[in-house]
């Protein structure tokens, strides 16, 4: 019996790189308490570094220790020779402890290589994500132009997810009689603060000098914007009676939600974009369900708008489906919007069905409208 004291009183106060070998050949044996496990010292998932292997977890520490093992002065030359998967936690480290010479030490890399790339992205990571006004204004005065031109953007759509009034405020400061140098950053910041509140970045986009960057970041935020709160974009676009951000509204909502999308763009008035939101709505719904559309447009009285949506779903039906197309052409009554339709109907398919073409266009009313199809129709 002494003999066995003995060696459970060895197994007892034996190593942790014993037990933890032991414990690796059961491991589901004993397992840890769920909260025993220490907090990730990198919180974001992107940047974090790959775990290692169960085999290797289990006989050595873990990367973050072993990085925040070395002095602070040691990881710029441990840096040049590791492997892929323990710069990661080299440069978090480094981040962590000395952000400041860690952006000094990237300032003075002129190899654009992955280890380049990954520090830039820790450093705009950390540098915008607290005390974001005092970092930039070390940046300023303590990197070369080239390091802080990369840094811009990163640091800058962090610096909106933590407080995008302050960034776009010292962006729009930094942007004012710049000729379009910070037009791209313009255009990050305003599509991160979208993601979170597309009202008050679209404000902000208003208040900007007018240019083609802010144009195309509107239609961005837009985009977004229809995604989350439909109606609210909607409103916005017909506000500023903006034919470009209506037919974006037509587009992206026809995607979503076809039938309701067609029901706005159908209320809009004549002036102010209805008839190429209409064309969007309907060409979007008339490739999931022309047949819904079909009784959608018999609900329009004769006019302009009836016109461009029976023309819209003929152009969309005829090139996937002819024999349906013509059918519906059939139940049709004789009136302009018909004519229009049959029109489309032949453009569509004079090169594909070019006798099914010319028996169509002979049947359009109008005597001028016919005459110009059954010409082009049989034209070489």
């Amino acid at each position: 019996m002494a003999v066995v004291a003995v060696a459970v009183v060895y197994l007892d106060t034996s190593e942790r790189p014993v037990t933890a070998k032991i414990t690796s050949l059961t491991p589901q044996s004993a397992p840890e308490p769920a909260d025993s496990a220490p907090p990730p010292r990198f919180q974001n998932p992107h940047l974090a570094p790959p775990p290692a292997s169960q085999e290797f977890a289990a006989s050595t520490p873990s990367l973050t220790d072993w990085a925040d093992s070395l002095p602070v002065e040691a990881l710029a030359r441990t840096l040049t020779d590791a492997p892929p998967e323990k710069r990661q936690a080299l440069l978090g480290s480094w981040a962590r402890r000395d952000l400041r010479g860690l952006a000094a030490w990237f300032g003075q890399q002129s190899i654009n290589d992955e280890l380049h790339q990954n520090a830039c992205a820790i450093l705009a990571e950390e540098l915008g994500r607290h005390n974001a006004t005092a970092h930039f204004a070390w940046l300023e005065q303590s990197l070369p132009e080239s390091a802080r031109r990369e840094l811009y953007t990163p640091f800058f759509r962090t610096w909106t997810k933590a407080d995008p009034a302050a960034a776009a405020a010292k962006l729009q400061q930094l942007a004012d009689g710049s000729s379009g140098a910070w037009d791209n950053v313009i255009g990050q910041v305003a599509a991160t603060w979208a993601a979170t509140d597309t009202p008050r970045a679209m404000a902000w986009l208003e208040s900007l000098p007018d240019n083609a960057t802010k144009g195309f970041t509107q239609l961005q935020a837009t985009y977004h914007w229809v995604e989350v709160d439909p109606p609210a974009a909607a409103a916005y676009a017909d506000q500023r009676h903006d034919p470009t951000l209506l037919k974006a509204v037509a587009t992206k909502w026809a995607e979503l939600d076809p039938p309701a999308a067609a029901a706005w763009a159908a209320g809009l008035a004549p002036e102010h974009g209805q008839h190429d939101a209409l064309g969007n709505t309907t060409a979007k719904w008339a490739v999931t369900d022309p047949d819904a559309v079909a009784r959608w447009v018999t609900r329009f009285p004769e006019g302009p708008a009836r016109e461009q949506v029976a023309g819209q779903l003929v152009t969309t039906w005829a090139g996937q489906d002819p024999a349906g197309a013509a059918r519906w052409l059939q139940t049709l009554p004789p009136a302009r919007s018909r004519d229009l339709a049959v029109s489309a109907f032949c453009n569509v398919t004079a090169s594909t069905a070019p006798d099914l073409s010319l028996t169509w266009a002979a049947k359009i009313s109008d005597p001028a409208l016919r005459a110009q199809r059954l010409q082009r129709t049989t034209a070489p």
